[in-house]
């Protein structure tokens, strides 16, 4: 009983949250790339999962609370996601197509606008309809971008491109020159 209020405590007082969470997850996807593709699959699926339990309970739970909930809608989603590989490639491109948009209008609006609300939910419809014929011949490029795409949510700059292409740029090299490598 002692052991269970000890890690309650250190969880509540560690900092660990549902960002934390989802920058772990994108660093697990700039690491392992394209050559693990069931776990690429699962992990975004899980970090939607996060992401709708966190945005449904909000801030009324207290922090130990939502990381529990977050972690139950990341398992919750995940597995229904392994076990259904078309609904986690449509996951993974709604996530994508969202994040990409977010992180997109800014640089193409000039003057930094602030992304409409709107235009996240447009690109997660397309990703969500266009992704599922790409994903395959594209898993090497969109891995590492997703990743990219979660480190800058989990810490706190979401959609900055510096931070999203600059890590998706450098996993897709280093996932290029292991490949390289292992041929040769």
């Amino acid at each position: 009983m002692e052991a269970t209020g000890d890690f309650t405590a250190w969880l509540t007082h560690s900092g660990l949250t549902a960002d934390g969470l989802i920058l772990g997850a994108g660093v697990l996807l700039l690491v392992v790339g394209s050559r693990h593709y069931r776990l690429a699959l699962v992990i975004p699926a899980a970090v939607l999962g996060m992401m709708i339990v966190d945005i449904v309970v909000g801030s009324d739970l207290p922090p130990m609370s939502r990381f529990v909930a977050s972690l139950v809608g990341a398992l919750v989603v995940g597995i229904v996601a392994s076990l259904l590989e078309s609904i986690a490639v449509r996951l993974a491109g709604a996530l994508l197509g969202g994040s990409l948009a977010q992180t997109i209008w800014p640089v193409v609006m000039t003057g930094g606008s602030v992304t409409p609300w709107w235009v996240p939910f447009l690109g997660a419809a397309i990703g969500l309809l266009m992704f599922p014929g790409l994903y395959r011949a594209m898993l090497r490029v969109v891995i590492p971008l997703l990743g990219g795409l979660l480190v800058a949510q989990g810490l706190g700059h979401p959609g900055d491109p510096q931070i999203v292409f600059g890590l998706a740029g450098g996993s897709f090299l280093v996932d290029t020159l292991l490949r390289f490598r292992v041929k040769t």
